[in-house]
């Protein structure tokens, strides 16, 4: 079974799951929130907000505009704060939210479901 560390982030194997250092852009970065690139600097990464936006990977942590976020990528295990239906896609809601997918945008799969505490294997679509 999946560790949980802060922000209730997984981070197993031993916290080598597949990530990239970012730099928060406009408005900051919400533990667990689906987030694309700004296209406004290297590295800038901003909250999703539509369910057509282009997921890079879910942030690690809360943190404000120009701060340094771990973003974990394809192949890393989150943990969502969402019920989500098993092996399922997921995608982002209107207001970045990972939901069961319906269209558009999927983030990953649903790997372990918890109540309100869903594990989600990303796999973003290219």
């Amino acid at each position: 079974m999946a560790t949980t560390y802060s922000g209730s982030i997984d981070r197993s194997p031993v916290g080598n799951s597949p990530s990239l250092n970012c730099v928060a852009g406009a408005g900051g970065t919400t533990t667990k929130q689906p987030v694309k690139f700004s296209g406004t600097g290297d590295r800038i990464v901003i909250a999703c907000t539509a369910t057509t936006d282009d997921v890079i990977g879910i942030a690690e942590s809360t943190v404000l505009e120009g701060a340094v976020v771990k973003v974990y990528t394809r192949g890393a295990i989150v943990e969502t704060d969402q019920t989500l239906t098993s092996g399922g896609r997921v995608g982002v809601d209107a207001t970045g939210v990972v939901e069961n997918w319906a269209a558009n945008t999927v983030v990953g799969r649903v790997w372990v479901v918890k109540t309100s505490a869903s594990y989600v294997l990303i796999d973003p679509q290219d």
